[in-house]
């Protein structure tokens, strides 16, 4: 229980000293876990690899190093790639104590959230979960009310809403809309390549190689953090009585972004 205590308080403060670094330039990316932000991470990071012609390694360590994580970061960096915004990921809740930076919202159907949360926590080495599917989704931490909640804290308070399965059917078209509003200009060849070199496909040949030199830590081996991300695939986990859980939570808290 104090050690408990004790990385909760650590935690906080880890946070709180990277919201007094986040500028009014930079951009929160928010989502629940699971939802699709190392995708959009990485192609913010081919950006700047594209726009400003580095010779830059395309790895999760460096995804890491040049677009952080709010709370396990360090944030006091300067920027100076200032034609693209420094993109600041987390998966917190808006509460209070978070100003009203930009905020870019990128969500997922929570159902096929679910399914992927839940097999990323079972090949955690590390993980507090013991329990099965239908546990999960009724878990106050992992769970679809969970996920409610933190959707409706940032519902209001983001510039932009991206879907992931709109990223699935035309990542051209929801790539150009983050371009547009952040005014963002780079040569059509580049931007291709961004997109091309942010793929899961692409991305999952990085993964294997770095699990060579292991530097993915606390989950099974054989364990791919990206995966090829299907639609719908809720449907081979859920049965009748966690569709009627999952019905029951969405019309409690009024949120119809998705058919249940």
């Amino acid at each position: 229980m104090v050690m408990r205590l004790v990385r909760f308080i650590n935690r906080f403060f880890k946070y709180l000293i990277g919201l007094l670094f986040i500028s009014k330039n930079d951009v929160l990316l928010v989502s629940f876990p699971k939802s699709g932000n190392t995708w959009v991470r990485f192609y913010f990071f081919n950006l700047i690899i594209q726009k400003y012609s580095l010779e830059k390694e395309i790895s999760f360590f460096n995804l890491n190093f040049y677009l952080p994580e709010l709370g396990n970061s360090k944030l006091n960096k300067k920027w100076n790639y200032t034609k693209i915004p420094r993109v600041v990921k987390t998966h917190i809740k808006k509460s209070f104590f978070i100003p009203n930076f930009k905020a870019i919202l990128l969500i997922r159907h929570p159902l096929d959230v679910m399914v992927s949360y839940y097999n990323f926590e079972k090949n955690k080495t590390n993980s507090s979960f013991k329990g099965s599917f239908s546990d999960f989704i009724r878990n106050n931490k992992y769970g679809l009310e969970a996920w409610c909640k933190h959707y409706l804290s940032w519902k209001d308070k983001s510039v932009m809403l991206i879907k992931y399965e709109n990223l699935k059917s035309d990542e051209n078209k929801q790539f150009m809309r983050i371009n547009n509003y952040f005014k963002i200009e780079i040569e059509k060849n580049k931007f291709k390549k961004a997109v091309e070199q942010s793929s899961a496909e692409f991305i999952s040949k990085i993964e294997i190689k770095e699990k060579k030199l292991q530097t993915f830590k606390n989950v099974n081996k054989n364990f791919q953090f990206v995966r090829s991300g299907e639609i719908n695939q809720y449907l081979s986990y859920f049965n009748n009585n966690d569709m009627q859980f999952a019905k029951n939570i969405f019309e409690k808290y009024k949120i119809h972004e998705y058919e249940i």
